[in-house]
């Protein structure tokens, strides 16, 4: 009896190392832990605590946020993998986040949003997907996309385009074919944004002149555009270049984003 406590409390170890300290129920019960024994632990002031139906953190103490994301994808599924901000700051890109970690789900998965996670059922699943031990997440281009989708906002959207294509964490096209896979609905600013950086926008101060320009019915310039002396000798880089009448304009204390 000792020798089967002794294998049932390494094997619940193992788990909890490889999943940051967050077992399900069934884990638990399946390495021989009774209701009395989680109904001890998760008592108030007990050494667990309760993250979502289920799913439980075995330490007390702050919930970071690697304890929500493993929670997020053991109460979605083994298919399940994050998207949207949980995503992008996996691949260390800086987006607006409201606390809320989106899971895509395969569209006939059963499970339920609840507390801070927010299911999001798909027929898309990503056939290749980022891996840190046991918490997977989306691509960048899918995790910007199903971003973008729920901003309000065409100048967060606007910035976080401009943020993944300078720091090349994923091309103009890559965002375009996902955009075209993707649902229309909340499609809107995620064109736009890419329909800007077609037309060489760069920082989201330079997309401001460009809407400024446009609803001032101003032509439109070159933007970013390189000037050579003698057709050769590259001389600046300039923000805003209209070729026809020679003239050049630069934004002062702009900063990319």
């Amino acid at each position: 009896m000792r020798r089967n406590l002794t294998t049932d409390q390494a094997a619940l170890d193992e788990i909890l190392r490889a999943q940051l300290q967050v077992i399900t129920r069934g884990q638990a019960r399946a390495c021989g832990m009774t209701e009395r024994m989680l109904h001890s632990r998760l008592r108030p002031g007990g050494p667990w605590q309760k993250l979502l139906p289920g799913v439980y953190l075995a330490v007390s103490g702050a919930v970071l946020t690697e304890h929500r994301e493993m929670a997020a994808l053991l109460h979605t599924g083994p298919r399940s993998v994050l998207t949207g901000p949980a995503a992008c700051r996996r691949w260390s890109i800086s987006a607006p986040d409201n606390g809320t970690i989106d899971v895509l789900v395969p569209a006939e998965t059963r499970c339920q949003s609840a507390a801070f996670v927010r299911v999001r059922r798909t027929q898309r699943m990503p056939h290749e997907f980022g891996v840190d031990g046991e918490i997977r997440f989306a691509p960048p281009q899918r995790a910007v996309a199903d971003t973008v989708r729920n901003m309000t906002s065409s100048r967060d959207a606007r910035a976080l385009v401009v943020q993944v294509i300078q720091q090349q964490r994923c091309s103009i096209q890559m965002l375009a074919a996902e955009l075209e896979e993707g649902p229309a609905k909340g499609s809107a600013p995620l064109r736009a944004a890419l329909t800007e950086a077609r037309d060489g926008i760069r920082s989201v101060t330079e997309g401001d002149l460009r809407s400024l320009l446009k609803r001032a019915r101003i032509p439109a310039p070159v933007f970013n555009a390189r000037l050579y002396r003698d057709g050769n000798t590259s001389i600046a880089v300039v923000d805003a270049w209209w070729e026809e009448v020679g003239v050049a304009a630069e934004e002062i204390g702009r900063a990319h984003v």
